[in-house]
């Protein structure tokens, strides 16, 4: 499935990444509603914070469904 990222909010960027870093991401969903989600995610590199947001992620094909028809 297809998703999009449609808004980062509260980005915080702690240090530079840089190319040969392994950045890993842990994410969290807090809210799903009619195709469209709230998450949170942390970035860290060597276990040290890189970065933070949140941000909110749509799913084009479930937004179809909840379409007003016409």
């Amino acid at each position: 499935k297809v998703v999009y990222l449609s808004s980062a909010d509260k980005l915080k960027l702690k240090r530079k990444i840089v190319s040969g870093d392994r950045l890993e991401m842990k994410t969290e969903l807090l809210s799903w509603r009619r195709g469209i989600g709230k998450c949170t995610g942390v970035g860290t590199v060597n276990g040290e914070i890189a970065c933070k947001a949140e941000f909110n992620i749509v799913m084009p094909d479930l937004i179809k469904e909840y379409r007003v028809k016409q």
